[in-house]
């Protein structure tokens, strides 16, 4: 969300009530008189924090995702859809296809689908 209201100093004052915990500290760490207008504050800030984006992921990168021995479906199920949220792009069906891929045979999870004989 960003303001467009043409008033600086308003916006040096709104600014700190966007922020929480560590970076409200660091907002009032800042040594006195050192930001004059917004645009100074800005690039503070972007200049601490901008190091911390997460950088969007190419949809190859979830081929290297596989259930880990003893896992639950559940536990990679969430752990998979963590790695999807930072892909950049994709088609959920190419997604459904790599999720399916990376349940391995041989993991508890795989065996327990197969049916036993009577």
């Amino acid at each position: 969300m960003t303001l467009d209201i043409g008033n600086e100093a308003l916006l040096c004052k709104v600014f700190p009530a966007s922020l929480q915990g560590k970076v409200f500290s660091w907002f009032h760490r800042l040594p006195m008189n050192s930001v004059d207008n917004f645009r100074d504050l800005s690039e503070a800030f972007v200049g601490q924090y901008l190091c911390l984006a997460r950088h969007k992921q190419n949809i190859s990168t979830l081929q290297s995702i596989k259930m880990r021995e003893n896992e639950s479906l559940r536990e990679f199920a969430k752990r998979f859809g963590q790695a999807v949220l930072q892909v950049e792009s994709y088609n959920m069906n190419v997604v459904l296809k790599m999720f399916k891929r990376s349940i391995c045979p041989g993991m508890l999870f795989f065996e327990s689908l197969a049916k036993s004989p009577l």
